[in-house]
């Protein structure tokens, strides 16, 4: 297998870069949503003609056949860490400072084992064998799991790197892309909307401070280590530091109508939805004419009472037939008979049907990005507040997990679906979400082959980002207008009191002179 990749890969080499490229997708995430995201990606470059080689876990239900994709597979991942995989990189209660550090810890360090095994693969070594003259024309990167992979880099020649973003606007990427995370947008993770009083910017000021400390203090910094020991390098935290400044651009899964407004550097495009496929309809159910409600939740965060409590509301909507996403639920709840369970439903075909009345999700981004697209009326029961924190952006109605029971989620789902004004909203969201000028899987393709034919994008990074924090965020300049403003009143008011004083004494020098005088 290895050979024939090589030979694919050096015949490649020989033709024209902007119809047939040699590119490598580093897609190290355990996240099932990332993966889907990324190979959406990757194959429509597939489709476009370029030869793309994946670095991936292997998770099931992700890797498809193309004849232009190769898989590397970074082997045992997933039994070995998507059993601790439980909580959000950002649950934490932000009020609460040590136990944010306390969960924010946990989940660093849980990415460096991760990256830490994947050092010690087949998969990782496969790539390292690849003889020198193999090149990549440029690297498709997402960084989660995988900074310890960083002197790749080099090893591969130095091809340009784009930036993969599947969660959307992240702290990260202000960082890298010389950019800073203002406090009044909330950081994804924690539970605030867009009502930013002083008190929550204060704590996500410093929340983002923390970030910052603990990706490049601590973080970045033993994955170095980790590196050093893999490839028998040694590079330090700003060899490390000058690889992410010279990444080219990023593609970042976000959509202006289902954000907040922002400003964004040339070097950050915007590809929301972008795994959506308009064209697919729902050919893996049957009763076609039938409503339906599609299900979809983080079962794992729901007990057994919650689920039965879901479980006997959809129920009684009789004249609704239920596709509820689920793993073996055998032995939690009772089956009523009009819900059909499976892990494997299409989710795109089944919002994608005309017939699909409503989506109860947790909230994650891509599954609401689907549900606006298709136009399909959402409730919320988001599990971390990652998800509250996609939901309110939405300002969707939502369910409170702690609160399920038949009789509170039934009273949510018949309103949502009696209510005209919401459905209408629906299908305004829809519009928008839709209205763009090209396709976001043809915009990600245009930028990757933009960065092969016009090099490593130093032209379209902002000027802030070769400037400190003091002077990107004007700070040297108001510290200036402050002292300016604050000692000139103050010298002024020391010449007038020192005016007033040598008049005073030429005054009494005078009354003196002349009483002498007299």
């Amino acid at each position: 297998m290895f050979y024939c990749l090589a030979v694919v890969l050096i015949l490649a080499s020989c033709v024209d870069l902007s119809e047939n490229a040699n590119i490598l997708v580093v897609s190290a995430s355990l996240s099932r949503s990332n993966q889907v995201w990324n190979n959406a990606i990757a194959f429509g470059l597939a489709e476009r003609g370029h030869n793309v080689t994946i670095v991936t876990p292997d998770l099931p239900h992700v890797i498809k056949v193309n004849k232009n994709v190769f898989y590397i597979i970074l082997e045992g991942a997933i039994a070995k860490f998507k059993p601790q995989i439980k909580t959000n990189v950002y649950d934490y209660n932000i009020p609460d400072l040590n136990e944010m550090k306390k969960v924010a810890k946990n989940n660093w360090d849980k990415a460096y084992r991760i990256c830490e095994f994947y050092l010690n693969t087949q998969g990782l070594q496969t790539l390292l064998d690849y003889p020198s003259h193999i090149k990549f024309e440029v690297i498709l990167w997402d960084l989660e799991n995988s900074e310890c992979m960083l002197p790749l880099i080099p090893k591969l020649g130095n091809p340009p790197v784009i930036v993969l973003s599947p969660n959307g606007f992240q702290p990260t990427l202000n960082w890298i892309f010389g950019t800073h995370w203002k406090p009044y947008l909330p950081i994804p993770g924690l539970p605030y909307d867009k009502d930013m009083n002083f008190m929550r910017r204060f704590l996500n000021a410093i929340t983002i401070k923390f970030m910052y400390y603990q990706k490049y203090e601590v973080y970045l910094k033993e994955n170095i280590n980790l590196a050093n020991e893999k490839f028998k390098n040694y590079f330090t935290i700003d060899d490390a530091m000058n690889f992410e400044l010279n990444f080219s651009l990023a593609l970042i899964n976000s959509n202006f109508h289902m954000d907040y407004g922002r400003d964004v550097a040339q070097n950050k495009i915007v590809v929301g939805g972008l795994h959506i496929n308009p064209l697919q309809e729902a050919k893996t159910v049957t009763n076609v004419n039938v409503k339906r409600i599609f299900v979809s939740l983080q079962d794992d965060k729901l007990d057994k009472k919650q689920l039965q409590g879901i479980a006997d509301c959809l129920g009684s909507l009789d004249t609704f037939k239920v596709y509820w996403r689920v793993a073996d639920v055998t032995g939690k709840i009772i089956k009523p008979k009009n819900i059909v369970f499976n892990e494997t439903f299409n989710q795109i075909q089944i919002l994608g049907s005309k017939n699909t009345k409503l989506f109860i999700t947790s909230g994650n981004l891509l599954s609401l990005q689907e549900a606006v697209y298709f136009g399909v009326p959402i409730l919320a029961i988001p599990s971390t507040y990652a998800q509250t924190n996609n939901v309110k952006k939405l300002s969707i109605a939502t369910g409170a997990q702690g609160a399920i029971n038949e009789k509170y989620l039934c009273r949510k789902i018949r309103g949502i679906l009696n209510d005209e004004d919401y459905l209408e909203n629906t299908k305004t969201n829809s519009g928008r979400f839709r209205d763009q000028p090209m396709k976001p899987l043809d915009r990600a393709v245009f930028w990757i082959e933009y960065v092969m034919r016009h090099g490593n994008g130093k032209h379209l990074e902002p000027l802030t980002r070769n400037m400190n924090y003091f002077e990107s965020e004007n700070i040297d300049l108001l510290f200036f207008a402050a002292l300016f403003f604050i000692c000139l009143p103050l010298t002024g008011l020391y010449l007038l009191i020192k005016c007033i004083q040598r008049r005073t004494i030429n005054n009494d020098v005078k009354f003196n002179i002349k009483i002498k005088q007299d």
